[in-house]
């Protein structure tokens, strides 16, 4: 049998924690996936794996063979990598998972440029607001706006977004520019939907502000329409809005009262062992960043 391909797939069983999860991420079936496990277990003679129909645990002889296939494998790719590195150009298929709005906005000059520079690498694009599966779905780099969860993912800052909060000039004419935190519950304020209440800086200390308005949303493009056409006051991230303030079609203001910036970062599975497409893109998309205006306030 194929040892090191089954310490592979016995490694990818114990970090995704299900069969199904390691059958969609190599394009084949769970039942595959259970036999190579088998055959591994009767190759060693011994249960790695205690199964049940929701999940499986790790036996003591498992925690042992997973300790010690990890250190093997790293290793394994390491010394790959490092020949990789200087014989072969990034070449293949990226998959990337990134929010909508940062994809319209960013994204699409940002692959643009990196594709004519990677001529051999071709990008497989996800666009979900969900931080979703990287094992399940198969996805080598999330991009991800906003302080990052505790996981077991790895994770590099490529830039800061900060927070604008904008209107039209028509808008401001005819209803007035707020300039303190107290003004904006009598503006019409565009929010995000489930949000109640602005983060803001009041006497240079975070807080919040309670806002009413007569539209909520999930989009940010939405909301970013709806303010350029005067329907009101809207709180964006400045890479959405940065053109639109340039152009003069939206009016930055009480910029001293915006929250802290936010990362933007790129998310991975792996930190010792990263394909050279993903680290070609995550050290061209931080190099991009910090020359492109959108990350400059």
């Amino acid at each position: 049998m194929d040892r090191l391909g089954a310490m592979r797939i016995f490694v990818r069983i114990v970090k995704a924690g299900n069969f199904s999860a390691v059958a969609r991420e190599l394009n084949t079936t769970q039942p595959t996936i259970s036999k190579k496990i088998t055959r591994l277990e009767n190759e060693l003679g011994v249960k790695l794996l205690r199964r049940s129909s929701r999940e499986q645990e790790l036996t003591e002889a498992g925690q042992v063979y997973f300790q010690r296939c990890q250190r093997i494998l790293d290793e394994i790719d390491e010394t790959e990598s490092i020949v990789r590195h200087q014989t072969i150009a990034p070449q293949g298929t990226l998959r990337i998972t990134a929010p909508v709005d940062f994809s319209h906005s960013i994204l699409a000059p940002l692959l643009k440029d990196f594709l004519q520079l990677y001529t051999d690498i071709h990008v497989d694009l996800i666009l979900d607001n969900r931080e979703i599966d990287l094992v399940a779905e198969g996805v080598d780099v999330a991009i991800r706006v906003g302080e990052l969860k505790d996981s077991s993912l790895f994770a590099k800052p490529v830039a800061e977004s900060f927070f604008c909060m904008v209107a039209s000039p028509e808008y401001l004419k005819q209803y007035g520019t707020p300039s303190r935190p107290e003004d904006l519950i009598k503006h019409n304020c565009i929010t995000y939907s489930l949000l109640r209440v602005w983060d803001i800086v009041k006497n240079e200390k975070p807080g919040t502000v309670s806002v009413t308005g007569n539209m909520r949303c999930n989009n940010g493009d939405m909301i970013l329409e709806s303010a350029l056409i005067g329907a009101g006051l809207a709180i964006l991230p400045y890479w959405l809005v940065y053109e639109k303030l340039k152009a003069g079609s939206l009016k930055q203001i009480m910029q001293e009262a915006m929250p802290d910036a936010v990362p933007v970062s790129t998310v991975y599975l792996d930190k010792k062992y990263l394909p050279l497409k993903v680290q070609s893109f995550i050290d061209f998309f931080t190099t991009w960043a910090k020359v492109h205006p959108a990350f400059n306030l």
